[in-house]
């Protein structure tokens, strides 16, 4: 699996969600391993504007408890429900959803996990520490805000934009302010990174408009 974010249509019946729902994965280095994901903005507000609203990372605990359950279960917009009318399940709407008033990303954590995909042909791709978890969270918080098909990235939300880190249960450890250092780590990065790349941009377009210059210069004295 390669880090990638997907458009979710979820404006029509049962679910009449009024902004933008996003999933994917995050490539971890391990092979085709990677974290799978659920993201909502909040609701009422456009995409364009997500980057002025805190966003909050949900983390479920176990170890190894999909986080789809606080998204599904708790906190999410839409939850599943026992149905009274001889249907598998029904979806009702969570009045109290968090998505009221922030962005949510449900990530499945450590690999393996619920949405998450461990690749059988690499070494080692289950954790067994939270050393190894915390670097895998770490790694896939720098593909969703510095790679060009993260969702972050795609949304505009950057390293100077509000993130906390909420953990349920065993999640906490994960969302422990040493991880947290992890992950506000590679928030800073990924604007420092996207401000050179920014910067060679404008150096490259410069090089190019004053060669462009000198090459009609040089024509007209032919």
């Amino acid at each position: 699996l390669e880090t990638k974010c997907n458009e979710v249509d979820l404006s029509k019946a049962p679910y009449a969600y009024n902004g933008t729902v996003l999933s994917g994965y995050l490539k971890l280095g391990k092979g085709s391993s990677a974290l799978g994901f659920i993201f909502y903005g909040k609701e009422n507000v456009e995409r364009s504007k997500l980057n002025t609203v805190p966003t909050v990372i949900w983390l479920n605990g176990g170890p190894g408890s999909s986080s789809q359950l606080g998204n599904l279960m708790e906190l999410g917009p839409f939850w599943i429900v026992e149905s009274t009318t001889g249907k598998p399940y029904d979806i009702v709407r969570n009045n109290y959803a968090w998505t009221k008033n922030y962005n949510i990303l449900f990530v499945d954590q450590p690999v393996g996990t619920g949405l998450s995909y461990a690749d059988p042909g690499f070494p080692k791709a289950y954790v067994t520490n939270m050393e190894e978890v915390g670097a895998d969270f770490y790694a896939a918080l720098k593909e969703l805000y510095l790679n060009p098909n993260g969702c972050f990235y795609r949304i505009n939300i950057r390293g100077e934009h509000p993130l906390f880190v909420f953990g349920e249960s065993y999640a906490g450890l994960v969302a422990h302010t040493r991880k947290l250092v992890q992950i506000q780590r590679a928030a800073r990065e990924a604007q420092v990174e996207a401000e050179q790349r920014a910067q060679q941009t404008e150096r490259v377009r410069k090089m190019l408009l004053s060669f462009s210059r000198d090459l009609r210069v040089v024509l007209l004295r032919l």
